[in-house]
């Protein structure tokens, strides 16, 4: 079997599309798979190679390929041929049935990495709370600044990871103001590497706080709860299909909008050895369910019975 996966956007595009399209075009050659990544080339050439391990923060694998993308001529010769469809939440799946009742359909939510194991007790004592993502208000950034400022009272850092810079400079000038720019941080979008870094030398808790709109509870995958996941890293998240949909019963699910609650579990987690102990090793059973690699078998298998 030869996987062709497509994305229109370029090489070492910042933020997670073109990310998550280079983990699920990796996932397979990581099973045994041929696998082949058709994407824009980008603005400047590069090793495919370097930037796998560097940027992406991956293995180059000699069954997986990197090809510039020839958007007209793949959507013309794939999409009449289109035999199933892959869908990252169960939500979407439904919604796809009914529109095509007679179309083969999976739902796999994207993947988590498989990472060594670090320390729980470091990590909590490191105190420090992590938003990944865009910086827009329905993905959480909004809450978690109001949120920001309780938890600093309680000795409580925030660092926000994503979005552009000037995002960056509207979250670090408003800490700024408060006089709190020792205990927020922002970070416009790293390399995926430089992110995982980050994650796994101090965060204690992520955050997956989404606005509940239509797109966010039925036609997301959460890409950051799939990082937190990934690190070992409790997360607590808007009560949402797609926010429950990966985290599973790993998750501290909070009503839309509740500072005060998300503040109190925060810190819950934050102050008790024992409940962060315990909330790391659900998270930890929960990413190995859900890996790249179990979700490429998954995928595999479904094409095999279409053809």
């Amino acid at each position: 079997m030869t996987i062709v996966w497509i994305n229109k956007r370029n090489w070492k595009h910042p933020g997670p599309i073109v990310n998550m399209s280079v983990h699920n075009a990796h996932s397979f050659a990581s099973i045994g798979l041929e696998s082949h990544l058709c994407l824009g080339a980008g603005d400047a050439p590069s090793d495919t190679d370097s930037d796998l391990r560097d940027f992406y923060a991956l293995e180059p694998l000699p069954n997986f390929t990197a090809k510039e993308l020839r958007e007209k001529w793949l959507e013309r010769l794939f999409l009449p041929r289109i035999s199933g469809l892959l869908c990252i939440t169960r939500e979407m799946e439904k919604r796809y049935q009914q529109i095509f009742p007679r179309q083969a359909t999976i739902a796999q939510p994207l993947g988590t990495k498989v990472l060594p194991v670090t320390d729980p007790e470091a990590k909590r004592r490191a105190r420090t709370v992590v938003y990944v993502g865009h910086m827009h208000g329905p993905k959480g950034a909004a809450f978690l600044q109001q949120a920001a400022i309780a938890l600093a009272a309680q000795g409580v850092r925030t660092e926000f990871w994503g979005g552009y810079e000037k995002d960056a400079k509207r979250i670090r000038d408003a800490a700024a103001k408060h006089g709190l720019s020792d205990w927020i941080e922002a970070v416009p979008f790293q390399p995926p590497s430089a992110l995982h870094a980050a994650l796994a030398e101090r965060a204690s808790l992520g955050v997956v706080m989404l606005a509940d709109t239509y797109y966010n509870r039925y036609l997301t995958c959460p890409v950051k709860a799939l990082d937190y996941l990934t690190h070992g890293i409790p997360a607590l998240g808007t009560d949402i299909p797609s926010v429950r949909e990966v985290l599973d019963d790993a998750g501290t699910y909070l009503p839309e909008g509740d500072h005060d609650t998300f503040v109190r579990e925060a810190l819950r987690l934050l102050d008790d050895p024992q409940a962060y102990a315990e909330a790391v090793a659900k998270t930890r059973a929960r990413s190995a369910q859900i890996t790249w690699q179990e979700r490429a078998k998954a995928l595999a298998e479904f094409a095999k019975a279409r053809f």
